[in-house]
């Protein structure tokens, strides 16, 4: 006997492999089962990859809205809306809430806090955990958006755009608010530099999403003025359709920082996602997070 077969266990002693095909299985025949059988696995494969994101994509769910004051030169109370329907799964939804403030609205874990700072050319919507958690200094989802004026208020939509949106902030015009800075302000003006830590997508030639890994500094140390333990998220666009209050001639330049701890991580491509809309210009109407919210000023 050859090494490697046995015996036949019919008569005679023809070899046969013990692993494998027989010798008188057709090749052509075990090339087309192996196919079939490759093919049948990437239609299951492909069909429950279309079914959990089908799952995604058609889940309306509805969240509770959280009305956040905000202070300012003057105080504006807390906006209004019904409880909004959004198209997450439904145990994402369980977890979430919409918070609104200072013409600003931003999915976050339910529960949490939210305050709201605003001004002339200027609002910012914070929400962090409840004091008792013990995340309440390090953790947080903001939004802020900057109206571009004259003077300091263009700082961001400058110092920022310059570096990360070169086409929509032209040398000149740095140049031209470089000279107007130093003329009136009295500290110097620091244009963002690119960090080799972030990696950044650039969801349109005015946005981009980002990711500033932990306790390194990067384009959320911008965005949220502070390094954090753990990973940062976030969405910087500049457009001027996010508010419907505004002249969509006005550019504003916002961002989106969502900072949580590694317990609710889960949660963030569901709030970058849900904000996504609003971030790409595509205006206040195709913003699922500011429909039904009445703003009280």
């Amino acid at each position: 006997m050859r090494r490697g077969f046995a015996p036949h266990p019919m008569r005679g002693s023809a070899p046969q492999p013990r692993w494998g095909l027989r010798p008188q299985t057709p090749i052509g025949f075990s090339i087309i089962s192996n196919l079939m059988m490759i093919c049948s696995l990437i239609f299951v494969l492909t069909t429950c990859y279309f079914l959990a994101f089908a799952r995604c994509a058609s889940a309306s769910t509805t969240v509770p809205f959280v009305g956040c004051p905000a202070s300012g030169s003057t105080n504006i109370p807390a906006p209004s809306a019904s409880p909004t329907k959004l198209n997450i799964p439904s145990d994402i939804a369980a977890k979430l809430a919409l918070y609104a403030g200072a013409h600003t609205a931003i999915l976050a874990p339910r529960g949490w806090r939210c305050s709201g700072d605003w001004g002339t050319d200027t609002a910012t919507l914070s929400i962090t955990p409840p004091k008792d958690s013990p995340h309440a200094n390090d953790a947080s989802v903001t939004i802020r958006f900057d109206k571009e004026g004259t003077g300091s208020d263009r700082y961001d939509i400058m110092t920022i755009g310059r570096t990360y949106f070169p086409k929509l902030v032209s040398a000149a015009a740095y140049e031209n608010f470089l000279l107007d800075w130093n003329r009136y302000a009295h500290d110097q003006l620091t244009q963002a530099p690119r960090y080799s830590t972030d990696r950044l997508i650039y969801l349109s030639p005015s946005a981009l999403e980002y990711e500033t890994p932990a306790v390194k500094s990067g384009i959320a140390q911008w965005v949220a003025h502070k390094n954090s333990p753990f990973v940062q998220y976030g969405i910087i666009s500049i457009t001027g359709k996010y508010l419907s209050s505004d002249n969509e001639d006005d550019r504003i330049i916002i961002f989106i920082n969502v900072n949580l701890p590694p317990e609710f991580s889960y949660l963030t491509p569901f709030i970058l996602a849900a904000a996504r809309p609003c971030m790409l210009g595509e205006g206040a109407t195709s913003c699922p997070l500011q429909n039904g919210v009445v703003y009280n000023q």
